[in-house]
């Protein structure tokens, strides 16, 4: 059995809701953004040589995951750094 082109387990990427004010920042104030979790949990393995899609609504994180997957973006989950990108 092959090395899988691309793992991951338990992916997860939150985002604070709005901006810090440079009001805010200049008196030190403490940082009350909401976070949301735009993708919340994905387990994901492709095969070398597979081929394979994303789909879902708008919103549902299918940009954000594949923007983790080409480490164009960081993954917030500590156990997402399992990602493997071998192969390709």
């Amino acid at each position: 059995m092959s090395q899988p082109a691309v793992r991951t387990r338990s992916l997860v990427k939150e985002f604070e809701k709005g901006r810090r004010t440079i009001w805010q920042r200049l008196r030190r104030e403490p940082d009350r953004r909401e976070r949301f979790r735009a993708v919340d949990g994905i387990d994901l393995e492709v095969e070398p040589g597979e081929i394979f899609g994303v789909l879902g609504p708008n919103g549902a994180g299918k940009t954000t995951t594949l923007k983790m997957l080409s480490t164009l973006l960081e993954p917030t989950s500590e156990q997402a750094r399992g990602l493997v990108l071998a192969g390709l």
